[in-house]
């Protein structure tokens, strides 16, 4: 096939670059190494055997440095790329990313590729929240193209690099180092978007996530599940005029709605997360008006944007850090007692709106925050007689009784919502927007108002109530166009200031143990029979041993030492003498420690 060539050949030419060209140009490779093997008996023939060694090196390294191209000559010609890129030694098609190597002998060349697929890095995303730096990378399975976004270790790691064939990216720890090496090049000959990320949606400065042109979510494959649900499908209008006739036929659906809109609002004027509780039998709708209040962001359905609650209490929180100004909704809140976790807890831990800090074997991971309301439905109670204040604070709840909350069949609603959803959530953060630092003036209003229409509640219960009813305002007048809630609508859910009070509802528990226990005291004219509790004296005031009711205190979750002090101020308690809490006095002829409790 070669033989005119080998017959050309003398001592004068055997050793020419032309020779050696002509050799490196057989596309076989054993063709090629059967022509290299004659020309070298040749070149022996001639004595001239280490020259011929020295010139095809010269001319492998020559002709390689040519498959290469010049350092910024070379550029990727993938089909519908998403951007063009400057590729330097890479030679970059839909057959993959491959580039021209010396063999290891040094007499010959070979093209290795880096990938057998198209890919290539897009944007840089510096992530505010951790201040670390993220690479976007696409690549193209069977002609569509794909995007992942991964840590910068990761590819420039040969290790680590490998975990990109979860997301379909060709490559093993055969190609690795190259792929590595061809990410970094390219990085290097070009100038990447740098985008500024976070790590979760809703507020990040003045802008909205996932709504935001400007900065990016990059850690979307954690929380897939969620973030692919906060989107929207079917029509707005259609949402719109079939929530209209729900709202108008039960304020509790209208304020559920109210409480999932007041979310984004929370960080806007400074407030603190809240929870709004539905709870009571099954088949009165409460399940059905949270997953419609869902319904504003995305895709509301169980397991989509509405969680349930069996999960541990770590997953709850970052979650919750995950939405950070979406409401966090979930249906069946008993479930949680599974996991061992209390109402108390569940609710300080969310209305705090801080995840508890953690540390791995060699770093701290990111602290977590979040500012939104939680939307929550069960059979129980959130808060109970025991509750702390700050808990009760921090929760607006209502019993749903045997009356449903909604007009229509949960299953219809439930079927609409599922193919109509997410519009409303882009509009509303842009009617925030357009109030802009209006928003603050509006809600210090509303705050006004609540407490002048409950002079006797708290200012958390105050709080709460004002973002859901002025969140109300706003998309009755903006979105629904139907008449607002009158203020005085919200009363049921302000709490007084007493039933807030842990003192003051211990003061009660106490009242009524003694009236349910009144024979366990004494007074001057019977006998003592069995268990002795203390003496009352004309129904005026009781001796209360005070272990007894240190311990029936304890046994139902309040504290004496935490509320004593408030007795003593409303006079519930008589000191002593020497302005002491108990009294060391005879009851029966025993001497003891007892409690003056005021009847009066």
């Amino acid at each position: 096939m070669h033989e005119e060539f080998l017959a050309s050949l003398n001592a004068d030419n055997i050793c020419k670059v032309e020779t050696m060209f002509y050799i490196l140009d057989v596309e076989d490779s054993t063709t090629r190494q059967n022509l290299k093997v004659d020309v070298k008996n040749l070149a022996r023939k001639f004595g001239q055997s280490r020259a011929y060694d020295a010139s095809l090196k010269a001319a492998v390294q020559e002709r390689a440095k040519r498959n290469r191209g010049p350092a910024k000559g070379k550029k990727t010609k993938f089909t519908d790329q998403p951007v063009q890129l400057v590729c330097g030694d890479w030679d970059c098609d839909d057959l993959g990313v491959r580039s021209a190597f010396v063999t290891r002998s040094g007499d010959d060349y070979e093209f290795k590729y880096a990938c057998s697929m198209p890919i290539m890095p897009v944007e840089l995303l510096s992530n505010a929240d951790t201040a670390t730096e993220r690479i976007r990378l696409a690549f193209a399975v069977r002609g569509e193209w794909r995007y992942i976004t991964v840590d910068r270790l990761t590819v420039a790691s040969s290790t680590r690099i490998v975990e990109l064939a979860n997301a379909g990216v060709e490559v093993t720890s055969e190609n690795a180092k190259l792929l590595v090496r061809y990410i970094s090049d390219v990085i290097a000959l070009n100038e990447l978007p740098r985008i500024t990320a976070t790590s979760k949606l809703g507020w990040y400065e003045d802008q909205f996530i996932p709504y935001s042109d400007v900065v990016r979510l990059d850690n979307e494959r954690q929380y897939w599940q969620i973030f692919g649900s906060v989107k929207s499908a079917g029509a707005r209008d259609k949402w719109v005029e079939y929530m209209i006739p729900l709202l108008n036929y039960n304020i509790l659906f209208r304020l559920t709605m109210a409480a999932s809109l007041a979310s984004p609002v929370i960080s806007r004027v400074n407030a603190l997360p809240f929870i709004w509780h539905l709870w009571g039998g099954t088949g009165s709708g409460k399940s059905v008006a949270t997953v419609c209040a869902m319904s504003v962001w995305g895709d509301p359905l169980i397991g989509k944007l509405t969680q349930t609650m069996n999960k541990t209490m770590n997953n709850i929180m970052s979650i919750a850090g995950f939405l950070n100004s979406i409401p966090f909704g979930a249906d069946e809140l008993q479930t949680i007692k599974k996991q061992g976790a209390t109402y108390d807890s569940l609710v300080m831990n969310l209305t705090e709106g801080v995840d508890r800090g953690r540390m791995t074997y060699n770093k701290v991971d990111e602290l977590k925050t979040w500012c939104c309301s939680f939307l929550f439905t069960g059979e129980d109670p959130l808060t109970k007689q025991s509750s702390g204040g700050g808990v009760i604070n921090r929760v607006m709840e209502t019993q749903c009784t045997d009356e449903k909350i909604i007009c229509k069949p949960g299953n219809e609603i439930v079927e609409f919502v599922s193919k109509n959803h997410g519009h409303i959530g882009r509009e509303w953060i842009a009617i925030l927007n357009k109030y802009g630092n209006d928003l603050g003036k509006i809600y210090a209003q509303a705050f006004a108002k609540m407490l002048e229409i409950a002079p006797d509640t708290t200012e958390k219960k105050a709080q709460s109530a004002a973002l859901v009813w002025m969140a109300d305002c706003l998309a009755a007048t903006e979105i629904f166009h139907i008449p607002v809630l009158a203020p005085q609508e919200m009363l049921p859910f302000l709490k007084t200031s007493d039933e807030v009070s842990i003192a003051e509802r211990a003061h009660t528990f106490i009242l009524d143990a003694i009236a349910e226990n009144a024979g366990k005291f004494v007074d001057e004219q019977n006998t003592p029979k069995g268990e002795i509790w203390g003496r009352i004296s004309m129904g005026e005031e009781v001796l209360f041993n005070k272990t007894v009711l240190c311990r029936l205190l304890e046994d139902n979750m309040f504290n004496f030492d935490s509320v004593k002090g408030e007795w003593a101020r409303k006079e519930y308690i008589r000191l002593n003498s020497r302005g002491k809490f108990s009294h060391n006095t005879k009851v029966c002829g025993v001497k003891a420690n007892y409690v003056c409790l005021t009847l009066s």
